[in-house]
């Protein structure tokens, strides 16, 4: 009977670290056996499961869901990307233009009025941040939706085509399915 590797074992200095490099890690063999494992497979120990029974631990985190441009998302996580950063945006407006009230109101009560109309213009050192970051998250969703058509990202430029471009990049991305399986992006983000 081979004799399995214990997780809980310990590994060569190169080993502990060999997630973080380019190269892949050597994979270790079992005695008796000259398959190599797959040294980025998650162990028995380490999967967690969904309610429906599907393995989830490959599913990316979620800084990396929104800000990557790397891998691969399905329709059903595109929507909830686009809608969710919409709402926040409608959400965060009425903020900013109540905070951004409260602010000159506070300031010119306390200054009596000497800071002036500058007082009107601090709000956009909040908006601006916001508003790039929500823009970030809507490129990089519509990037990897592409990746799951099997389409370089470079497809966005199609949205600066007046009247039809951005409509054509909403059918696709948000309308049309993604390639069944593996492709140069990624794995598919239904089967993780």
């Amino acid at each position: 009977m081979p004799e399995t590797e214990d997780p809980f074992a310990p590994r060569k200095f190169e080993d502990r670290f060999a997630r973080f490099s380019d190269t892949p890690a050597k994979s270790p063999t079992t005695p008796g056996n000259s398959e190599t494992q797959n040294p980025y497979q998650v162990s028995e120990i380490h999967r967690t499961l969904d309610s429906t029974g599907r393995d989830r631990s490959n599913r990316p985190g979620l800084l990396r869901l929104l800000f990557s441009i790397q891998g691969r998302i399905n329709r059903q996580q595109f929507w909830l990307i686009q809608l969710g950063g919409l709402a926040g945006m409608i959400v965060f407006s009425f903020v900013a233009a109540a905070v951004g009230r409260l602010l000159i109101f506070f300031v010119n009560d306390f200054t009596g009025g000497a800071i002036g109309p500058t007082g009107e213009y601090t709000g956009i050192f909040i908006v601006v941040p916001i508003v790039l970051t929500y823009v970030w998250i809507n490129l990089a969703s519509t990037i990897k939706r592409y990746h799951d058509r099997g389409k370089p990202g470079s497809w966005i430029l199609l949205s600066l085509v007046p009247y039809v471009g951005s409509f054509a990049v909403l059918v696709e991305c948000g309308f049309l399915p993604g390639t069944p399986g593996r492709n140069q992006y990624g794995p598919n983000p239904d089967d993780a």
